[in-house]
């Protein structure tokens, strides 16, 4: 169901309670409140997963099952926050971000006035005791992946109960250039590798960055990564999170939205390599930045050959001759990021009930980040974990492909 068929068109919002001066709202109809959405967004406190288009692509694919929640906050003098959520009805009921994991940095929208208030002055406690009776049943907070910092400024949620994420962001620094990108860390080694790689994708026919722009190239692109990605999936034992319509038709909308602003919902890179497509990124430009959202490597002859250094070293290389700079490897900890980034930053998960009802739900929920927080920054469980898993898969692969 599109936000827009939620209720009766014509409300487009409802006054939810005051703190201070104040005045908190639910917004029904975000086409109603685009224009200071935007405001908001040009001052920069906020990164490509809060862009009104992307979050309205959100509500209408990804999304459709769920009920939108977005609340704004005003005074006098104008828009201070807007903080877009869905709701994921369930025993309990849990506020989250819009996108799931397909967002890796997650927040609200902030003015810069609205940041610079003392915790007091924002009132965030009480603003989210107004959400939390505006919502029927028990019901929870499980706001993920949040940065501690929002333009330099302490992020408000901060003042709510929170677990450090599991998930660390990884930022590369562009503005110095690709040769210096590339001595960092074992820079030998990675000279050596490329010249390894760029001499065995000349035997093969040469090698092209391909970035699709056609409607059906687009297309085309995006039937390959599903394909590439699905099988990875299965083979390491891994939920597909492409695998159904929502997710597939929310990735094709985000990536056939037009350009506007300097801001491209979804860019797809390919290594192409003897005019076959080897590995992928897909990534959103916000301006000079580019936020890595998704990638995959195909299983073939030249997989052996580590196509996923080779596809970053010319994605990278593409970066900084565009003036970019910054790129954003997202969330997760994979070994490639540390070689590449020389940032590192953690994150925060705000989890917390809305009614007193879910309290001890909450609470081992709260139990449950924590202790796979402290298994997953274990390298020795991890590695296993990981290759138990991928056993796993390749017994229940095999057993499937038996009995067909």
């Amino acid at each position: 169901m599109a936000i827009a068929e939620m209720l009766d068109a014509t409300v487009k919002s409802e006054v939810i309670g005051r703190c201070g001066d104040l005045v908190i709202e639910r917004v029904y109809d975000i086409s109603a409140i685009k224009a200071e959405w935007e405001v908001l967004q040009r001052q920069g406190t906020s990164c490509l997963y809060q862009n009104f288009n992307w979050i309205r692509i959100a509500y209408d694919t990804f999304e459709a099952q769920n009920e939108p929640v977005v609340i704004t906050g005003h005074s006098n003098d104008g828009l201070k926050f807007i903080i877009p959520m869905v709701l994921e009805n369930g025993f309990v009921k849990k506020l989250r971000w819009p996108g799931g994991s397909h967002a890796n940095i997650c927040s609200g929208l902030f003015s810069e006035d609205y940041l610079k208030l003392s915790p007091e002055k924002q009132m965030v406690k009480r603003i989210f005791e107004l959400i939390g009776k505006s919502i029927n049943g028990m019901a929870a907070t499980a706001l993920s992946k949040q940065p501690f910092k929002l333009k330099g400024y302490d992020n408000p949620l901060l003042v709510l109960p929170f677990e450090k994420s599991v998930n660390l962001m990884f930022e590369m620094d562009l503005t110095v250039g690709h040769q210096e990108i590339l001595d960092m860390g074992n820079g030998r080694r990675r000279r050596k590798l490329w010249s390894k790689q760029r001499r065995t994708a000349d035997e093969m026919g040469g090698y092209e960055l391909y970035i699709p722009k056609t409607h059906d190239e687009i297309r085309q692109s995006l039937s390959e990564f599903r394909r590439h990605k699905a099988a990875r999936f299965k083979e390491m034992g891994i939920k597909d999170v492409f695998g159904d319509e929502e997710a597939i038709s929310f990735l094709e909308s985000l990536a056939l939205f037009p350009q506007k602003d300097d801001v491209q919902l979804f860019r797809i890179f390919e290594l192409r390599i003897g005019g076959k497509t080897r590995a992928m990124y897909g990534c959103g430009i916000n301006g000079d930045i580019c936020q890595a959202c998704v990638n995959s490597i195909v299983q073939d002859d030249f997989a052996g050959h580590s196509p996923n250094e080779m596809i970053m070293y010319v994605v990278v290389q593409h970066l900084c001759d565009e003036g970019f700079k910054s790129f954003d490897l997202g969330v997760g900890e994979e070994r490639y990021k540390h070689n590449w980034c020389q940032h590192k930053y953690e994150l925060f998960d705000t989890i917390m009930p809305l009614s007193k009802a879910a309290t001890p739900l909450v609470y081992a929920m709260q139990t449950q980040v924590q202790i796979k927080g402290k298994l997953r920054r274990n390298d020795f469980f991890w590695k296993h974990f990981k290759n138990a898993r991928k056993m796993k898969a390749q017994l229940l692969n095999a057993k499937g492909d038996k009995e067909k």
